[in-house]
């Protein structure tokens, strides 16, 4: 039998580099990260398509760089930024909503810069049909990019590994039954 050294490092499950560990509603990966094949949007398990996607981590007291300048605190975003490369599966029909969803945004935010030059160049002739394209374009396009994101984010940061958060009820369920 083979005893283990009081002076030998702990083995963690995070040495592979593709390994995924639940810790209550979170999931600590390493970078970059490949999650297990389950629909990220609904849990499913058959036809999945591949995703591949790049979170940022920035701690939040980065952000009292403005204090200085916004020079400053752009310059900080960049230095001080955590990128984790992550893989992941969705299933046709949330692949699908997310697409029309991305092409929803998309044209809202085209409708809002056409909205504009079309201000610029006719004045103020067609006012509330200006305001209303203007206004409404860019709150529709965040909507869709809310509802076609995953919700999906890095929660924290401890080198090397990377605390992920806004996973679906349905794909925590899932992955959390496979890991018993």
């Amino acid at each position: 039998m083979e005893t283990k050294s009081v002076y030998a490092s702990p083995t963690s499950d995070l040495l592979n580099k593709n390994a995924v560990v639940w810790d209550g509603d979170f999931l600590k990966t390493q970078n970059p990260a490949r999650l297990p094949a389950c629909c990220i949007g609904c849990g499913a398990v058959d036809k999945l398509e591949q995703t591949e996607e790049k979170l940022t981590y920035l701690n939040p007291l980065t952000f009292f760089w403005i204090l200085l300048s916004p020079i400053a605190l752009i310059i900080a975003y960049f230095v001080f930024r955590k990128q984790l490369s992550i893989s992941y599966s969705r299933c046709a029909p949330c692949t699908k909503k997310a697409t029309l969803w991305g092409n929803i945004a998309k044209i809202s935010w085209v409708l809002f810069v056409v909205g504009i030059v079309v201000r610029i160049l006719i004045g103020k002739q067609f006012f509330m049909l200006q305001m209303i394209v203007i206004l409404g374009s860019p709150l529709l396009a965040l909507f869709a990019t809310a509802m076609k994101d995953t919700q999906l984010s890095v929660k924290d940061f401890r080198e090397p590994i990377f605390v992920l958060k806004g996973f679906n009820k349905a794909f925590v369920a899932k992955l959390k039954g496979q890991s018993r």
